[in-house]
């Protein structure tokens, strides 16, 4: 869908800003109002432009040294729909490119460890343990689909790839979230201890008893081949705006099945299986991680050519 970008300049360069715009390809329109800006002060230029050629004009602005200047702003937005007569195919079969601020725009929405976002992890991590300890799969994964612990994973390596420090905020996020999940997880763990269940063979429902602790414990060829094209997928979705669909990835992946396996286990004493769990849990971040960085490169050498600067 065809994008527009905002751009608030001074009044004495709009014209030279505007030249160079309009040669590049996949533009749709432009549209300049003189003197309405207050904060920066000067003129807005609006420009329509296809989704598959924005990231040409991110890179002329930058030559310009707009994105650098603070007498400059800038947005992108997403019309619902746009009508053009005289580029009506280019508009109906134009892709889904976004451009580096953008994808760090989706993952500050959906998984910036807010205190919203801190709660759904502890409340996560509570399901999970419910989930496992009766060996219920479905549970399990609609606690996987709710944790919001995917974004802040390739959060790092967004910011590694871009030179940007968005990659320390990653940190902490994933720091944060996943001890707000241990904190659920515990919670959940002992108080099933106390009533007498032994949270890691649990009590069978339509598995047999310890089935899922089992398999999300155990590393297999098949179970890493299943991370890597998940975090592959995963962050294809992000750069396509389709954060959606990424809580199925949540599904594939281990992150919140051993994260709460590992309380789990230490809470019932059982130290090796919590290790294994520990063990799994950083596999999948450094598979996420890896992976996601090893997609943004080629993004950025082959489509972007520009780091992020926001």
């Amino acid at each position: 869908m065809p994008r527009t970008i905002q751009i608030t300049a001074p009044s004495h360069t709009s014209e030279r800003i505007i030249g160079k715009i309009a040669s590049e390809k996949g533009i749709l329109s432009i549209r300049l109002q003189r003197g309405i800006s207050l904060t920066p002060a000067g003129d807005v230029i609006s420009v329509d432009v296809l989704s598959n050629e924005i990231r040409n004009i991110m890179v002329v602005l930058e030559d310009e040294g707009i994105l650098n200047n603070p007498q400059y702003s800038l947005s992108t937005y997403t019309s619902s729909s746009m009508l053009s007569n005289t580029h009506s195919e280019a508009i109906t079969t134009d892709g889904s490119q976004t451009i580096w601020e953008e994808t760090l725009t989706t993952i500050n929405e959906q998984s910036q460890m807010t205190y919203n976002n801190l709660l759904t992890m502890v409340l996560s991590g509570m399901i999970a343990v419910l989930g496992l300890a009766t060996n219920a799969i479905h549970v399990v994964i609609g606690a996987s689909l709710l944790a919001p612990g995917f974004g802040a994973v390739v959060r790092i390596s967004l910011g590694l790839v871009n030179k940007h420090t968005t990659w320390k905020q990653g940190l902490k996020d994933v720091f944060a979230g996943y001890a707000a999940l241990l904190i659920g997880a515990t919670i959940t763990a002992i108080g099933l201890k106390i009533t007498g269940t032994n949270v890691l063979i649990g009590s069978s429902s339509y598995l047999p008893q310890d089935k899922l602790v089992d398999y999300f414990t155990t590393i297999t060829a098949e179970s890493v081949l299943v991370s890597v094209l998940a975090a592959i997928i995963g962050t294809i979705l992000i750069l396509t705006n389709r954060t959606l669909l990424t809580a199925g990835v949540m599904v594939l992946l281990a992150l919140i099945t051993s994260a709460s396996i590992a309380t789990m286990a230490f809470v019932q004493g059982n130290y090796a299986m919590g290790l294994q769990a520990i063990g799994r849990w950083f596999l999948e971040f450094f598979i996420i991680a890896g992976i996601s960085a090893m997609v943004f490169l080629i993004k950025k050498h082959t489509v972007m050519n520009r780091n992020m600067k926001i």
